[in-house]
């Protein structure tokens, strides 16, 4: 029987910024800022402080049973088939989720870089990539988000910051020029996507080396608390670089790196 593989929880808390951020850093500010406005980064505020109550839910349920997953302490908790079917949820979400992603990279890459090659070509790759990555297992996984991670904050870091003469203050205001329902509905539109995907480590925590839940729990917020003052940021810098503009741009850190 081999031995189960087991990352540190400062790996954890890499893998979760590198998952919550990669994509995200993308496809968030343009929408939001079409929902909310000026407010974009009060809704990231909310769906962000709202992900911080599921994720202390998460921490607290592996506490209790550090060894399961979500399915097999849910098994436990209120039986088999009742889990059964309430997984066909996040399961389902799982399912889509992936495939939206996966689209919306190769969609990117055809639209904004390389026009003349078909989009199969991408999502094949990216696929590929994927199941090699499962295949190597979390340890190496871990260990290659913590290089995705570094070339994330620095490639984020670089472009706002070379971008920063450009930026004009006065485009953030008025914050709520009609009221907080904007807001409340870009909080309700970002807690979809990323925050309510925090959950789907419920399935990775006891790959966590034993003892360790002091760290974890710092370590996840830590990175939850680092993906919530990017995002923001991103999200500011963009609204002060393209003004009324911002939430046509579809991809705006790209369209922000090229100003």
């Amino acid at each position: 029987m081999s031995k189960q593989e087991t990352v540190s929880p400062q790996q954890m808390g890499v893998l979760f910024f590198a998952f919550m951020t990669g994509s995200s850093i993308i496809n968030i500010p343009s929408p939001l800022i079409g929902k909310a406005g000026n407010g974009a980064w009060l809704s990231l505020l909310i769906s962000g402080g709202i992900s911080m109550g599921l994720l202390g839910c998460i921490l607290y349920l592996h506490r209790r049973y550090p060894d399961k997953t979500f399915v097999e302490y849910s098994r436990n908790l209120i039986g088999v088939w009742p889990t059964a079917i309430m997984s066909v949820l996040p399961l389902s979400m799982m399912m889509q989720m992936l495939t939206g992603i996966v689209l919306d990279i190769g969609l990117f890459m055809r639209s904004s870089m390389l026009r003349e090659t078909p989009t199969y070509a991408f999502t094949s790759l990216i696929y590929m990539v994927a199941a090699l990555s499962a295949r190597a297992g979390i340890e190496v996984i871990a260990r290659m988000f913590l290089l995705i991670m570094i070339l994330i904050a620095s490639f984020i870091a670089a472009v706002l910051l070379l971008a920063f003469e450009n930026y004009d203050i006065a485009f953030l205001i008025p914050v709520m020029p009609d009221g907080i329902k904007p807001i409340l509905k870009g909080a309700f539109f970002s807690y979809g996507f990323p925050y309510a995907e925090c959950f789907l480590f419920t399935m990775l925590f006891p790959f966590v080396k034993k003892g360790t839940d002091g760290k974890l729990k710092r370590a996840m917020f830590l990175a939850l608390s680092t993906n919530i003052a990017t995002l923001c940021i991103s999200t500011i810098c963009t609204i002060m670089l393209f003004g009324p503009l911002a939430g046509v741009k579809k991809y705006s850190i790209y369209e922000l790196a090229r100003t």
